[in-house]
């Protein structure tokens, strides 16, 4: 399993969340918030769809990088 992964600085808004799901074409698998960061993931079953997601991503401003999902931490 491959995990993309972005981040940007939360305001207490998610509207970043919902462009960020529509540009991914599905939800996020994983979120979270604190810091003042909001995190957002999609756990990917082939580095073709990891690609698409993180292109996808690029194209709407939001930063994303593509790293190996740890054993025992994905349950899909």
């Amino acid at each position: 399993m491959i995990v993309v992964s972005t981040k940007y600085t939360f305001q207490g808004r998610f509207s970043f969340d919902h462009i960020a799901e529509q540009a991914a074409g599905r939800q996020s698998d994983f979120s979270g918030s604190g810091f003042g960061v909001r995190d957002l993931g999609w756990v990917c079953k082939s580095e073709i769809e990891a690609r698409r997601i993180k292109r996808a991503l690029d194209k709407v401003g939001l930063s994303a990088s593509i790293s190996p999902a740890e054993p025992g931490t994905v349950d899909k």
